[in-house]
C-alpha cells in the first residue's frame, strides 16, 4: 500500500505545479515556470517551480526603492515571502535531486537580498574622504548589525 501512496503523492505534484489555473504567472516568468504537458515524474515541476520562485522575486526586487534601514529589510523579505515558500515546497518534497538544489536556491535568495541591502548605501568615490567616508563606513557597519539575521541563512546546513 504505501507505494502506492508514493506514486500517487508524486502525480498528485506533478500535476498540482503544472496546473497554470493553480498560480498566476508574470509574463516575464511563464518561458521559465513551463512542465512539458509529457511530464510524468516531478523532476520537471520541481524545476519549474524553483526557476519560478527566481523569477518571481527578481521581478518584487527590481520594484523596490530600498534605503539602508529596516523598513526596507521588511519590504525586501516580504517580497521574498511568497518564492520563499515556493522553496521550501520543494525542500519539503526529500528529492534527493532537487530539494539540495531548493536549498542552495533559499540560500542564494538570502544572498542576494543581503546584497540588494548593501547596494542600498550609496557606493564611495575618489573624493569621498574624511567625515563622508566615515559615514558612509557607519552606514555600512549599522546594516551589517541589522543583517546578521539573513546571512545566518546563506550557510550550508
Amino acid at each position: 500500500m504505501r507505494p502506492l501512496l508514493v506514486v500517487c503523492s508524486a502525480f498528485v505534484s506533478v500535476t498540482a505545479y503544472a496546473d497554470p489555473a493553480a498560480m498566476t504567472v508574470p509574463p516575464q516568468c511563464a518561458a521559465v515556470s513551463t512542465v512539458p504537458a509529457s511530464a510524468t515524474i516531478p523532476e520537471p515541476a520541481l524545476s519549474a517551480k524553483l526557476s519560478l520562485a527566481e523569477c518571481e522575486a527578481g521581478l518584487r526586487f527590481d520594484a523596490l526603492q530600498l534605503a539602508p534601514d529596516e523598513a526596507s529589510m521588511r519590504e525586501l523579505y516580504n517580497a521574498a515571502k511568497p518564492s520563499l515558500a515556493m522553496i521550501d515546497e520543494v525542500i519539503h518534497t526529500n528529492d534527493p535531486e532537487y530539494a539540495p538544489r531548493a536549498l542552495q536556491a533559499r540560500r542564494d535568495m538570502y544572498i542576494a537580498m543581503v546584497t540588494r541591502m548593501r547596494d542600498s548605501i550609496p557606493p564611495i568615490g575618489p573624493d569621498t574622504v574624511g567625515p563622508a567616508l566615515q559615514a558612509h563606513d557607519a552606514a555600512h557597519e549599522q546594516l551589517e548589525r541589522k543583517l546578521t539575521i539573513w546571512t545566518g541563512e546563506t550557510q550550508p546546513r
